[in-house]
């Protein structure tokens, strides 16, 4: 139809506007030892969590979802959830840290980003366009290169972790194109993509 295709070329400006050279947690921070692998431990543990978290709003946010979607969203709260938990792991194996959320202070972009902007968005299609088909897309992609660089390098356990992760985020990214593809179908709700 004229309005899905109109959608495409929104989908695929949010797509080239938002993610085009962001790069979420930051992908260095891997290659470190030390402070800055801990920290980058930290900052992905909460980043996990805080999707998760904000995921979970959705049903009561975004009724009109049809059953199967909502169905793919609690599959996402959970291995979200599931994910920051296997990242805290590293914190433990690595660094001996039963690592405390609720103690730490995120960098300002996540906080911004999962408890002010992706929280306040009203519309189910700019929602997963950001969250989903943007955002989960921008952590995939820094987890492919985390993959590849700790297996290069003998890190097992985060190779093992991002490798466990990498398909779940491909899921994700996926199911974002599919809430846009639905709901994003009339030229009020793809404006809404920008």
């Amino acid at each position: 139809s004229p309005s899905r295709g109109l959608g495409d070329v929104y989908k695929r400006q949010v797509y080239d506007d938002t993610i085009s050279e962001r790069t979420f947690v930051y992908a260095e921070w891997f290659k470190e030892t030390g402070e800055p692998l801990r920290e980058a431990y930290r900052q992905l543990a909460c980043a996990e969590y805080a999707s998760s978290w904000v995921h979970s709003t959705l049903l009561e946010r975004f009724p009109e979802l049809e059953l199967d979607l909502k169905i793919k969203v609690a599959r996402q709260v959970w291995e979200d959830a599931r994910q920051s938990k296997d990242v805290k792991s590293l914190l433990i194996e690595a660094f001996d840290e039963d690592f405390a959320m609720q103690d730490f202070t995120p960098v300002k972009e996540l906080t911004d980003c999962f408890y002010g902007y992706y929280a306040d968005i009203d519309d189910p299609g700019a929602y997963f366009a950001a969250h989903n088909a943007a955002g989960e897309r921008t952590a995939l992609r820094m987890l492919e290169k985390v993959s590849a660089y700790a297996r290069e390098v003998g890190m097992h356990s985060l190779a093992r972790v991002a490798e466990k992760i990498v398909p779940e985020e491909r899921f994700h990214v996926r199911l974002g194109e599919q809430v846009v593809e639905k709901y994003a179908t009339t030229e009020e709700r793809q404006k809404k993509l920008e």
